[in-house]
């Protein structure tokens, strides 16, 4: 646990680097790669795509001109059997004589025509007839090497986007660094966001103004002892800030927390635990304790306690924890003179328990560190043990 702890910044790099790299892949050879697809309009049908069953075939300019996509066909002895054409600024361009005699300029995709040796067939793939824009230069290398063109102002586009565009490998290959690093930056974007989450849920417990820290000063010793044991580091015991229900909230803490209400009280719910509250503070708990400030400190220090916690794992709200443990504050205000007595009372009665089974050790050493970390809160400036013991209790 402490090796992830003091390690959790390059973990976390290393996960957030094969996290990135998974989605990676998965975005790129997934919906990366149909979005480039569809939007270079590579799919069947496409310009430039292999003419289909129902590509109607053009005979002449005129059909071409009429037809939204249109295939032309020739007879042809060879692959290689055809009239030339012409290099200029945009492309090389075919020259093609249609059924009707008219000779026209196309461009096509090589790897969507059809050729047919045993038929003498050769079948383009599928074009439109669009306007041609040329250049002065373009019109004189037209005039020497293609004198028969029935037109210069539009040409039969068999190519689309398939000469420019990529195949899925080449794609992948392309983006794969831009979108890696992309990754990277948003998932240490959205842990830098959860993590001020975190921080921000688990300073719901941090203690607010005056009133807070009062009610929470009735069971500090216990929740800075608590708070140093769950975080292994004792300096927390003596000068971690105070929170209500001794601990940040977190899901982790939540969850242990639960469990010690579970194995320490039998408490599972909201209702058993306030049932508990209810008998410490007002029942029998309580009214068998009166005459002995050890047991009354135990007593309702431990009923402060609990409601601190059902807080802390989420049981209830702000409002409600603070009017319900001002009543609790109040009895104690009646009961106890000052906080010297309270927490007496209180290690008192936490010495009476821990040894009632004998001078061990390790329970002597345990008596020993809930009073000094009774000294080292007195010692704080932020001791909520500086705030008047009378102070009005109200919520």
């Amino acid at each position: 646990m402490n090796f992830l702890r003091k390690n959790s910044l390059y973990i976390r790099i290393v996960i957030t680097f094969l996290l990135a790299m998974v989605l990676q892949e998965k975005l790129l050879e997934g919906p990366a790669w149909t979005t480039y697809y569809n939007s270079m309009d590579l799919g069947p049908g496409s310009i430039g795509s292999p003419a289909q069953a129902d590509t109607p075939v053009a005979h002449s300019i005129a059909e071409m001109e009429q037809l939204d996509r249109f295939r032309v066909e020739r007879v042809q002895n060879d692959w290689n059997d055809h009239e030339g054409g012409s290099y200029l600024s945009s492309g090389y361009y075919w020259l093609l004589t249609l059924d009707s005699g008219e000779q026209i300029a196309m461009q096509y995709n090589l790897d969507g025509d059809e050729y047919d040796p045993m038929r003498n067939y050769w079948g383009s793939p599928i074009g439109v007839w669009r306007p041609w824009e040329l250049t002065d230069q373009d019109r004189a290398i037209l005039a020497r090497e293609a004198p028969d063109l029935a037109t210069t102002e539009y040409y039969a586009d068999m190519q689309g986007n398939h000469e420019d565009a990529m195949d899925k490998e080449e794609f992948v290959e392309a983006y794969k660094y831009s979108v890696l690093f992309g990754f990277v930056v948003l998932l240490c974007l959205l842990q830098v966001l959860w993590g001020l989450f975190r921080r921000r849920q688990a300073e719901i417990t941090r203690v607010r103004n005056d009133l807070e820290l009062w009610l929470t000063g009735t069971y500090a010793i216990w929740a800075q002892f608590f708070a140093g044991w769950v975080l292994d580091n004792p300096e927390i015991a003596q000068n971690g800030p105070f929170y209500i229900g001794a601990i940040p909230r977190t899901r982790a803490f939540v969850k242990m927390m639960k469990k010690v209400l579970d194995d320490s009280w039998e408490i599972t719910n909201y209702q058993e635990l306030l049932e508990t509250v209810e008998y410490m503070s007002e029942g029998p708990g309580y009214q068998h304790s009166e005459g002995d400030p050890a047991s009354l400190a135990w007593e309702l220090c431990r009923s402060m306690q609990l409601l601190g916690c059902a807080y802390m794992v989420g049981w209830c709200s702000r409002e409600e924890l603070i009017r319900r443990s001002c009543v609790v504050g109040r009895i104690m205000q009646k009961d106890f003179q000052s906080w010297e007595e309270l927490c007496q009372g209180f290690l008192d009665g936490f010495s009476a328990w821990r040894l009632s089974g004998g001078q061990d050790p390790g329970d002597l050493a345990a008596v020993q560190q809930r009073a000094d970390i009774y000294w080292a809160i007195r010692r704080r400036a932020d001791s909520p043990y500086n705030l008047p013991w009378q102070m009005e209790l109200k919520g």
